[in-house]
């Protein structure tokens, strides 16, 4: 029997006892109470009636509560067993929260790892960029600068040939020169020509050509390489060989030996030019000096 069981049963009996004494009290005041007590006697066993029954429905009451308590003991240990799943869940679910945070936390250093890296490599592209630009634009300076010393080596090498050329004329001029000279001084050793001296000792003096017949004309250009260009050829009987004298009127300026000619123009060099004297264009040129 339960403990509200038995605090039921206890206040019955009191209730009994108390309603037995008021009992006595009635018997001891007079008959006039005695329909009074039969009521109170039938109001006793009807309390005791549903007292008996009240402690059933008690009884019936608390092994439903036992039920109901047990089936609450049952849910509340099967809701301990859930909140133990679930906090192992939670846990297991922190665990995994903190393997995420790490994670992201690593991709969040290899993301900036990976940019410092990009940003390093953009810089090296951009340097590499600028070394390669340097590179050719000193590549292409070199190459004009090595244009511009073939250029001057080509030059040099043409004016050396050049040069080389005018020496080989010159000797070649000088050569022929001399053999013109002991050319005509043969010739006039065989002609039995008396060489008259030219005022000032300036050369021979050949009184006329082989035909016997003065032939003049004029200078039309004069050189820098000592080569004059004068207005007779072969149809004034002009030779390769022949040599004429210049005058500026009745001065005597050079000797001049005839190197080529053509029909109206023959080209001759001078030498044997009178100190201090220069000639130029529009000098007389004969083959008789004062004739």
């Amino acid at each position: 029997m339960s403990t509200l069981t038995k605090v039921l049963v206890l206040l019955v009996s009191a209730l009994s006892i108390f309603l037995s004494g008021v009992y006595v009290l009635q018997l001891t005041t007079g008959e006039d109470l005695k329909s009074e007590n039969e009521i109170i006697k039938g109001q006793l066993r009807a309390t005791q009636t549903q007292s008996f029954a009240t402690e059933d429905g008690l009884a019936k009451g608390l092994e439903t509560l036992n039920a109901v308590s047990k089936i609450q003991q049952n849910n509340l240990a099967l809701m301990a067993e859930k909140v133990k799943e679930l906090q192992v869940q939670r846990d297991l679910a922190v665990t995994e929260k903190g393997a995420a945070d790490a994670t992201a936390s690593r991709a969040t250093e290899l993301a900036n790892t990976l940019a410092a890296m990009n940003a390093n490599m953009q810089s090296s592209e951009v340097e590499l960029f600028k070394q390669i630009t340097d590179s050719n634009n000193a590549k292409v300076q070199a190459e004009i600068k090595n244009a511009q010393l073939n250029q001057k080596l080509a030059n040099v090498m043409a004016e050396s040939e050049q040069k080389a050329r005018e020496i080989r004329r010159l000797k070649e001029a000088d050569k022929l020169k001399d053999d013109v000279i002991a050319d005509l001084k043969v010739k006039l050793e065989s002609a039995s020509l008396s060489p008259t001296a030219i005022p000032g000792g300036q050369g021979v003096k050949t009184a006329v050509n082989a035909t016997g017949v003065p032939i003049r004309g004029e200078i039309l250009e004069v050189r820098d390489n000592g080569l004059v260009l004068i207005s007779v050829g072969t149809s004034s009987g002009v030779r390769e060989g022949m040599v004429f004298h210049v005058a500026r009127g009745a001065q005597f300026l050079s000797d001049m030996v005839i190197k080529a000619v053509y029909a109206d123009q023959a080209v001759g060099e001078l030498y044997n030019t009178a100190r201090g004297e220069i000639v130029l264009d529009k000098d007389t040129v004969s083959t008789g000096y004062g004739e």
